[in-house]
């Protein structure tokens, strides 16, 4: 019984550890672009397999700990496959402890939502979002940003 009891534990633990994608398609995208409240939204499109973005994740962390328990909310959504998002993006987030949203846009026509996150996205990556509806302010940015960049981005919207 304390050897079944301590296998269920282990197997409940296990599910914890790390954060998971969750699969998302162009509605869902949609909602969280255009959320009408009063809390400021930084949404990052990134992939495990863009240098620059692995680059840029640690100046988002750092500054996402920085606000922890202010209205402002970091969002991540990955461009990785579909088919990867255990054997590579869970397995990343896992291993970087990242427990931020993480959703994986199942969208493979990208021509069919990236204008719908900014007219005028390319589809360069990173790429991210920054905006607060109660203040009527949006701002985008299609290229790498360090912690003093994202700061000083996120002090114009308080």
């Amino acid at each position: 019984m304390y050897l079944k009891s301590m296998l269920c534990l282990i197997l409940l633990s296990s599910n914890c550890l790390g954060q998971k994608a969750l699969i998302i398609k162009q509605p869902q995208l949609t909602n969280l672009l255009t959320q009408k409240n009063d809390t400021t939204y930084i949404i990052n499109f990134w992939a495990t397999w863009c240098k620059p973005c692995i680059n840029e994740l640690p100046h988002f962390r750092n500054v996402e700990a920085e606000h922890k328990g202010e209205k402002i909310q970091f969002l991540y959504i990955s461009l990785n496959f579909k088919r990867e998002i255990d054997s590579v993006l869970n397995k990343f987030l896992k291993m970087n402890n990242f427990n931020s949203t993480v959703y994986l846009i199942d969208e493979p026509d990208y021509n069919s939502w990236i204008e719908k996150v900014d007219k005028t996205w390319q589809g360069n990556i990173p790429a991210t979002v920054i905006y607060n509806s109660s203040k009527n302010k949006r701002n985008f940015f299609d290229r790498e940003l360090n912690e003093t960049e994202l700061s000083s981005e996120l002090l114009k919207f308080q």
